[in-house]
């Protein structure tokens, strides 16, 4: 099992499932995870201003479902704590359950697409994991696509890239110019053909002046970090410092790159990213 934490929600999944679709909003939004062969788990959410009734939610569900020809040979049930609706859906067995994490008022739906029968040892597994997984200490957690992400509270998930063999994210502050960007890069040997500095050098964003870089270890991973002065042209565009660190984690052979452009010192955010846990 994996774990994977995504709009403050925290799950454990099947190693071999992948999140191939996600939102990045806060107030609505949906993720669905596939193995090798088909979809296998959506979770959706959305903000709502209290609990609902969820008998009676779960029952109109089942009506509507079931008068629009969509479910067929439905029941519902409690399982984990969750309230479940399960049945044929186009000759595909599909069991729903949903929930309501009261401290962000946050209601949560789990649709599970079964290629044969239900797994309920695995369905309850995941059910059990499923939980609110809150700020803390002013910063949010991301953990997707191989990479574990901390940004502050108050900034917003402005960009998600997953392609084959690179995943990156980004996190921008209401004031010019803070911004965090994170990415985690694979294949490294049929790519990387110079060292680590050097390549860290290349990232710089054309407004880095004076830049520095250090070289440092740190339990078992060979860091590069860089600092430089953030000074974009032009009189009405903020001023600031830009970080980063590169490393190549031992454990799994990927690259990492975590980038921060801030307004000052006070603003740099400590192991933004981390790889096998070694970072934190």
């Amino acid at each position: 099992m994996q774990e994977w934490i995504w709009r403050d929600v925290r799950l454990e999944i099947p190693g071999d499932w992948e999140m191939l679709q996600f939102s990045r909003a806060r107030d609505k939004g949906r993720c669905a995870y596939a193995d090798r062969r088909q979809f296998r788990l959506e979770l959706s959410w959305r903000q709502v201003k209290g609990a609902p009734d969820f008998p009676r939610m779960m029952a109109d569900y089942k009506a509507r479902l079931e008068s629009a020809g969509e479910l067929q040979d439905a029941h519902t049930f409690t399982l984990s704590g969750w309230h479940g609706l399960a049945g044929m859906q186009k000759n595909l067995r599909v069991s729903r359950f949903g929930n309501y994490f009261d401290k962000e008022n946050l209601l949560a739906e789990l649709v599970f697409l079964w290629p044969d029968k239900r797994d309920i040892p695995l369905e309850n597994d995941i059910l059990q994991s499923c939980r609110y997984a809150p700020p803390e200490n002013g910063f949010r957690k991301i953990k997707a696509f191989g990479m574990s992400c901390r940004s502050p509270e108050k900034y917003e998930f402005t960009a998600c890239s997953v392609q084959p063999a690179m995943a990156a994210m980004v996190f921008s502050g209401a004031r010019r110019p803070a911004r965090i960007r994170l990415q985690r890069l694979g294949m490294v040997p049929q790519w990387l053909d110079q060292p680590l500095t050097t390549w860290a050098g290349t990232q710089l964003p054309k407004e880095a002046r004076n830049p520095d870089f250090e070289s440092r270890s740190r339990n078992g991973h060979e860091i590069v970090t860089a600092k430089a002065d953030y000074a974009p042209r032009g009189f009405l565009i903020r001023k600031g410092l830009y970080a980063a660190s590169a490393w190549i984690c031992p454990k799994d052979g990927r690259l990492y790159h975590a980038e921060q452009i801030c307004r000052s010192a006070k603003d740099i955010v400590n192991h933004p990213l981390d790889c096998c846990g070694g970072m934190s």
